[in-house]
């Protein structure tokens, strides 16, 4: 059984449990951020390059799932009775989070 199924908390808390966990990564990236990058071997500037795209990347996920909330807010794929309805629903969710995802990195 799936961890994730067994909690059943309301559904902002889980988009403020998503963002508190983004808001986490961006700290600690942001504190082992070195003063001056352009002094940094190349290799290290990728890194940090790295490290930053996937903080973004991060919010636009938080994003994504903030808009799939608003704009799907009555049909949550975990209220389907039906699993074919339900599958649906998931994949109406992970389209719409991808969708943002892949306009925002194309704009990064």
């Amino acid at each position: 059984m799936n961890i994730f199924s067994r909690i059943n908390s309301w559904r902002p808390w889980q988009l403020f449990g998503l963002i508190a966990v983004v808001l986490a990564v961006g700290l600690a990236l942001l504190a082992n951020m070195p003063a001056k990058i352009e002094s940094l071997p190349w290799w290290q500037q990728k890194v940090v390059e790295a490290h930053w795209r996937t903080w973004l990347v991060l919010w636009l996920v938080c994003l994504g799932l903030a808009v799939d909330m608003v704009v799907n807010y009555r049909s949550r794929p975990g209220a389907a009775k039906d699993p074919e309805e339900r599958r649906w629903r998931e994949m109406r969710r992970a389209v719409t989070i991808a969708a943002i995802v892949l306009a925002g990195a194309i704009g990064i």
